[in-house]
């Protein structure tokens, strides 16, 4: 409510002490019939007076006092012998109201009035309005000096002004003014999750009540990197090993507030890659093994007993040396990256006896071409504990009184063409095989075979057409054919 017009309440004032100062005279014996004064009659105007003020008039006899209030004028004044003064009025308008959005329903905040009037704060009221101030709806909630209230049953998604008056005993202050828009919001979505699996680089766990007509949205500790999927499935990458990280999981729709979770874990330590390996194969000196999982994001290493050196090359290929003929060696490899554990598993073999001449070839067989021989044979059956490493191949047109080695290029095929013979003449053939330790014993020889000269091609002359058939003549006939 308003305060009334300043002349109006200096009027009612006025009667007021009027009919106050003739009660108190009136009560003296004293006669309130105005008399003429030599003494100027000094005037003081009523609407200058503050709460609390004191106003001097003529002095009386002697002391009395009187209160009257007007309850119209919202002042109340009193009288004591020569003082007259104003007890109190309304308040001063709240100030900073400020309303903030809840579901169907707004948070309001204000400042209390400068200025009581004189008269302590006893009550406020909220109103609210949903078109701009045009009509307000008064907020009953109840008698109370705080400031600050929710204002309760508004509609989600329109938005309201709020505004605040302040009471007293003497009455109501102006209202304050209009608080910025605030649209009631309907509460978010809280995301919830399932159980967490933590991975070499965070985790990844399941949105349990996800909802595509939500904006999802993370971020997460530990420089995490946070990927919610169109399934609700959030992945956090980019941990460290072994390290916890949380992961602040958001949701956001228009007409909602906002909605969050964490979600914590801790990133594992990346099991490390366990070896496996091939068959085997003994050397004179130890023994290589492949290994069949190989992967060159690891670091590999090894070792051995029985003295053993082990290398592991890029491939993946075990070498074993240093060992002595004849004996078992183990031979322990080990993989480390990383963010992963250690990994570890062992091989073993047996070295060779020491390594001998291989065994002499076997099964020579030579066939006859043009000034040449085509010759095969079986390998060794031992190779000595050493590879062939080449054969080398004799012949002889004496039956193995004289031998002329045929050279060739190293080789462990067990083939070769033996050229340079002549046609016509018989030979035989035998073969050495060849290791890092010497050469062996020369096979048996080959069954004699004989180089010879191609056979007579025929040529024709022209043909002559009879009744069964035709005739031509053999151009190159020779006899001896």
């Amino acid at each position: 409510m308003s305060m009334p017009s300043s002349n109006w309440a200096a009027g009612a004032f006025r009667r007021a002490f009027q009919k106050t100062v003739a009660s108190v005279f009136q009560s003296r014996g004293l006669s309130t019939r105005r008399r003429r004064s030599r003494r100027p009659t000094q005037q003081i105007s009523l609407e200058s007076l503050e709460p609390r003020q004191m106003l001097s008039v003529n002095p009386a006899p002697s002391g009395s006092s009187a209160i009257s209030t007007n309850d119209d004028s919202n002042i109340a004044a009193f009288v004591s012998q020569n003082t007259i003064g104003i007890l109190a009025t309304v308040p001063s308008a709240p100030t900073s109201v400020v309303a903030a959005s809840r579901n169907t329903r707004l948070s309001v905040t204000w400042t209390a009035p400068a200025s009581t009037g004189g008269s302590a704060i006893t009550d406020y009221l909220v109103k609210y309005s949903s078109n701009n101030g045009a009509t307000w709806t008064n907020f009953n909630d109840g008698v109370s000096t705080a400031t600050s209230c929710i204002v309760l049953g508004l509609t989600n998604g329109t938005a309201y002004v709020i505004k605040v008056v302040a009471k007293n005993a003497v009455g109501m202050s102006p209202a304050s003014a209009n608080s910025a828009p605030a649209t009631p919001l309907a509460p978010a979505l809280t995301p919830t999750f399932g159980s967490t699996t933590a991975t070499a680089t965070g985790f990844t766990v399941q949105v349990t009540n996800y909802s595509s007509a939500y904006t999802w949205a993370g971020t997460a500790t530990a420089s995490g990197t946070v990927v919610v999927s169109g399934t609700g499935l959030v992945t956090v990458t980019n941990v460290a090993p072994g390290t916890s990280s949380t992961a602040t999981i958001t949701t956001t729709r228009t007409g909602y507030t906002g909605g969050s979770n964490t979600v914590t874990a801790t990133s594992v330590v990346g099991a490390a890659l366990t070896p496996t390996f091939g068959t085997t194969t003994a050397t004179s000196t130890g023994f290589t093994v492949q290994v069949t999982n190989y992967n060159s994001s690891y670091t590999w290493a090894g070792t051995a007993t029985a003295s053993g050196t082990v290398v592991v090359s890029s491939t993946g290929l075990v070498t074993v040396t240093n060992v002595a003929a004849n004996t078992s060696s183990t031979a322990t490899i080990t993989t480390t990256r990383t963010g992963y554990t250690g990994g570890t598993a062992q091989v073993t073999a047996t070295s060779l006896v020491g390594a001998t001449v291989p065994s002499a070839p076997t099964s020579v067989v030579a066939a006859s071409r043009n000034t040449r021989l085509s010759v095969t044979w079986t390998a060794p059956t031992s190779t000595g504990g050493s590879a062939i490493t080449d054969y080398l191949l004799r012949y002889s047109s004496n039956n193995g009184a004289t031998w002329t080695t045929f050279t060739d290029p190293v080789s462990t095929a067990t083939s070769s063409i033996v050229t340079g013979l002549n046609n016509g003449t018989a030979y035989v053939i035998q073969v050495v095989a060849k290791n890092a330790v010497g050469s062996s014993p020369a096979s048996a020889n080959s069954a004699p075979a004989t180089p010879l000269a191609p056979a007579l091609t025929p040529t024709f002359g022209a043909t002559t057409a009879t009744s069964t058939g035709f005739r031509v003549q053999v151009t190159n006939y020779n006899a001896s054919y």
